[in-house]
């Protein structure tokens, strides 16, 4: 069974526990430690989630684990060279998991595999108390005796800024804002995505496009929206043909949005949605209206993230969901060992995935 986004934090909470367990019980290397069963049995969890929790700490290389043999104590074998960090703090806005989700349990355990023997260790910071959390957060790692990094997750331009002119250790996962200079970052290819979306929504013959944002627009999103442009500029579009909605997570505000549309325009546009929820109360409106979904109105959505197939045309990322993980990893430790990387940014390829039966 695979962790939701939401178990997360939870497995990064459970592995702390379990060396709590470890330090209680004064185990040296090479002692063995408990099995999976009667991990999760300690945790009061059930295997799969406690499973996951051994997993982290093996790529910490807090613990070992041998096929047929059990679990023991790592060994320090010195085969692989440690990263000079001692804890990565990820920071992440209040408002991601309600409108993104938790991170998935494959990408946290890519980016600790490039950071063996590293804490992770998540903040959700609080919007209404944002920049004093941040302060408080740069001022214990400034006065901390081992070294400590950050990866801003989706980070607002007060974070991003904050963490820049402290000059720790820091990797974006999303983009900068424009006046952000010093900090490498990670992300899917945004403008490429745009581009995708509006090709696909050209070759059906849509002339008009409805555009279904977020309702904070983050520097990613101005790089989907130009992206886009740019093909339905050169499609011909005109700019009164093409409606940006920036909507919250709201059914009922979504809907108002889209019912508003339908009503003014004279033909249905094709519909481009950020998030999932926006195209599938989309496909509730057409219906609604005597339209068929993907036939009457094309639909295609950037942040799919779900494994299973989707009812309209999704954006997939080209590689596996730890792909990102992994350069997140391998982009901090690289700047841990004081090398500059060159570029001093990732974007990740992704492809445009359409149902078999349209």
């Amino acid at each position: 069974m695979t962790p939701t986004r939401r178990e997360v934090r939870r497995i990064v909470d459970l592995a702390e526990m379990v060396e709590a367990d470890i330090r209680r019980r004064s185990l040296q290397p090479g002692d063995r430690y408990l099995s999976t069963a009667e991990t999760a049995k300690m945790l009061r969890v059930d295997t799969a989630v406690a499973n996951r929790a051994l997993q982290l700490l093996a790529k910490r290389k807090v613990i070992s684990r041998r096929q047929r043999a059990g679990t023991f104590i790592a060994q320090v074998d010195g085969t692989r060279k440690m990263t000079v960090l001692h804890r990565v703090h990820m920071l992440m806005s209040d408002r991601h998991p309600q409108t993104e989700g938790w991170l998935n349990a494959e990408t946290v355990l890519a980016i600790q595999n490039e950071l063996p023997g590293v804490r992770l260790q998540f903040h959700i910071v609080p919007t209404a108390d944002e920049e004093k959390q941040i302060e408080q957060v740069i001022r214990e790692s400034l006065q901390a005796p081992q070294p400590k990094g950050f990866i801003l997750i989706r980070s607002s331009l007060v974070t991003q800024r904050l963490i820049e002119a402290s000059g720790l250790l820091a990797v974006i996962w999303g983009h900068p804002y424009a006046s952000i200079k010093n900090l490498p970052f990670v992300d899917r290819d945004q403008r490429q995505i745009g581009r995708l979306m509006a090709e696909y929504l050209v070759e059906r013959g849509h002339r008009r496009v409805l555009m279904l944002m977020r309702q904070r627009l983050l520097p990613g999103d101005h790089e989907l929206i130009s992206g886009a442009r740019e093909v339905l500029d050169k499609a011909g579009l005109s700019p009164s043909a093409i409606t940006q909605l920036c909507l919250p997570q709201d059914p009922e505000e979504i809907r108002h949005g889209i019912e508003s549309e339908l009503e003014t325009s004279e033909e249905v546009p094709g519909i481009m949605a950020r998030p999932p929820l926006m195209a599938e109360v989309a496909g509730e409106v057409f219906v609604e209206r005597g339209l068929v979904p993907m036939r009457d109105g094309g639909m295609v959505v950037a942040d799919y993230f779900d494994k299973a197939a989707a009812p309209y045309a999704v954006i997939r990322p080209a590689y596996e969901a730890d792909h990102q993980g992994a350069r997140l990893g391998r982009l901090v430790s690289k700047l841990a060992r004081g090398e500059k990387p060159n570029p001093d940014h990732r974007l990740s390829p992704v492809r445009l995935e359409i149902p078999e039966d349209v």
